[in-house]
């Protein structure tokens, strides 16, 4: 799933979650950033066991494909986990706000490997609804212009 920041689209993985976990399903929601983070400070069994955490839910939401560090530690960790999670069999959702056509087009061998086993096991659908974070800045410099006077 794609979508722009700061739209809609948050609202419906939400809701996807919701009803899974109201079918009593697990759901597990977590950054890629922190994914990465987690990760670089774990070694041997830790990370293990970090990662088998990540595989055990019955969907697992990957928010924000993209913001994480662009390392090749970073990107060997992003694609430890799609793969892993690829050959479990169960389904992920993956938010990011790179385009589908750069996804579809990456130039870099590590970021081909990772997009193309994203694009193998999720649908992309693009939101491209106007970000509420750009009216609610409006706003907030409205309330403050007031307030300074």
């Amino acid at each position: 799933m794609r979508f722009r920041s700061g739209n809609d689209g948050a609202k419906i993985i939400r809701g996807i979650a919701n009803a899974l976990i109201d079918r009593l399903e697990s759901v597990l929601f977590v950054g890629m950033s922190d994914v990465v983070n987690h990760m670089q400070g774990n070694f041997g069994s830790d990370r293990d066991r970090y990662m088998k955490s990540l595989m055990r839910p019955d969907l697992l939401i990957l928010d924000d494909l993209g913001a994480e560090r662009n390392t090749s530690f970073g990107k060997e960790r992003v694609f430890d986990v799609v793969d892993k999670r690829l050959l479990s069999g169960k389904p992920m959702i993956v938010t990011t706000n790179i385009p589908l056509s750069v996804m579809k087009q990456a130039a870099d061998l590590d970021d081909r490997r990772i997009f193309d086993r994203i694009l193998e096991v999720c649908v992309p659908i693009m939101f491209d609804g106007d970000s509420f974070r750009k009216s609610t800045a409006a706003d907030n410099l409205k309330t403050a212009a007031r307030l300074l006077g």
